[in-house]
């Protein structure tokens, strides 16, 4: 029951019960968990601002923060260990294509897998831990894995430009255009992977209560920096995301959690 309601109808900081319902259904981007701990207290303190301001429904802006957050709270710990299932299923399946020689302009399934989908999987594992640690706000974590798909998504478009132009020079062929715009197409994917890693590490300082903001952005962005091409090169074979994602299945195997907690304030 929402505080100073009438639970069978209309009364102070209640709306009528179709009208509450579009509120109500906010919480469905949220897990049952949350739910049922923090539910109704998000719903009385969205209805509370509905009835200040003479609203009967959700504002843009609340159903944006609602799917932001809800998805957010859902990348936990069993979350993050089906996605690394999936990473290591994502990277045996490219294995064999490395190993036939699969890797020209006639096979460009292998970026798709072993530059976007593998490691992409298994970053969304990484995302689900510090998720789950608390480390990263719901909302901060959504902000980090859409970087990170991001640039992994450029990173297999500079992938399939680089086998693409790899044949054509074998074929004696010019490479023009956007075919010979490899290292630029990479270096958007770095500076996209880079600031992903700089916002997990100056939320993981912040964490730890070490530096102030400046110095925290300041030391994010340099490993960052140093990280995201190093990661980006490793994508060249999808041996490094296999052990990555086997790591992060052991570490995120099912148990029985305590309750959901409330969001972290980073």
């Amino acid at each position: 029951m929402i505080p100073g309601g009438d639970p069978h109808g209309p009364g102070p900081n209640r709306l009528p019960p179709a009208q509450e319902a579009r509120f109500r259904r906010l919480l469905r981007w949220y897990p049952r968990g949350w739910r049922a701990h923090h539910g109704e207290a998000l719903l009385g303190t969205l209805l509370d601002l509905a009835e200040h301001e003479g609203r009967t429904s959700p504002s843009a802006g609340e159903g944006f923060a609602a799917a932001v957050n809800g998805l957010g709270t859902r990348l936990d710990r069993r979350f993050a260990f089906w996605s690394a299932l999936a990473a290591l299923a994502a990277g045996l399946t490219a294995i064999p294509m490395v190993a036939d020689g699969l890797r020209g302009a006639e096979n460009l399934a292998y970026p798709a897998l072993a530059v976007l989908l593998a490691p992409g999987l298994a970053a969304t594992a990484v995302i689900g831990h510090v998720r789950q640690a608390r480390i990263v706000s719901p909302a901060r974590a959504m902000l980090i894995l859409a970087l990170a798909w991001a640039a992994l998504a450029v990173a297999a478009v500079a992938q399939a430009l680089w086998v693409v132009g790899f044949d054509m020079a074998d074929a004696g062929l010019p490479t023009t255009g956007l075919i010979a715009g490899f290292w630029q197409v990479f270096g958007v994917a770095v500076v996209l992977g880079a600031v992903a890693i700089a916002a997990v590490i100056e939320a993981m300082m912040m964490r730890a209560g070490v530096g102030g903001r400046p110095v925290r952005v300041l030391t994010g962005g340099v490993i960052g920096a140093v990280a995201a091409p190093a990661i980006g090169l490793s994508l060249i074979t999808p041996v490094a995301v296999l052990f990555v994602s086997i790591a992060l299945a052991i570490s995120a195997r099912p148990r029985r959690e305590a309750a959901a907690q409330p969001p972290a304030s980073a």
